[in-house]
């Protein structure tokens, strides 16, 4: 199957994919990566460099079945604002608590406390429609991880507000993650 098929799907171990990731951070944009695998590993060929890596099987989770295909609500946010004001907030909050998000009005409000103290944020979006409403809790150190991941200067959150569905994050770019919140209002 090597280099048989012109489109493969393949899940990869998280500390390959950061290896990935730097490898092609210091690839030139007109350099062409070679991608092969036989289904048990892959290989991925830089001009300088070679990644070969296992590929998962059945041990994890399909992730497509937790991506929510569509959402009711999607905020258009700029994505350095957002992760200042939610980490002023994060400040008072914890693991069983996280971080309260709360979208009205244009503005996302950001809350937390703990047994000691409590913090609040704010942060205004032009980008964001007046109708566009939500609550909910999430640790905030996976939403920051995510947006930490992108070089963007926007993202939308999509969200629901029937229940505890996944929150999905989305940019220019192909790429999507997905956090599940602590509790849904």
């Amino acid at each position: 199957e090597v280099g048989a098929r012109k489109g493969f799907n393949v899940t990869l171990p998280i500390k390959a994919v950061g290896a990935l990731y730097g490898l092609l951070e210091k690839t030139e944009d007109d350099e062409l990566v070679a991608v092969a695998s036989d289904g048990k590993s892959v290989r991925i060929v830089g001009g300088t460099w070679c990644l070969t890596a296992k590929v998962l099987e059945e041990i994890y989770p399909n992730w497509q079945k937790v991506v929510p295909e569509k959402q009711h609500h999607g905020a258009v946010l700029e994505r350095g604002k957002f992760l200042e004001a939610m980490g002023r907030a994060a400040l008072a909050s914890d693991e069983m608590s996280g971080v309260k998000i709360t979208l009205k009005h244009g503005c996302v409000l950001f809350e937390a406390r703990n047994d000691l103290t409590a913090a609040n944020a704010g942060l205004a979006s032009n980008k964001m429609d007046e109708d566009v409403k939500g609550e909910f809790v999430v640790n905030p150190r996976l939403l920051k991880d995510a947006l930490e991941s992108i070089d963007e200067d926007d993202f939308t959150l999509h969200f629901d507000d029937e229940g505890k569905k996944p929150i999905k994050l989305t940019c220019s770019l192909p790429w999507v993650a997905v956090v599940m919140p602590l509790q849904v209002k």
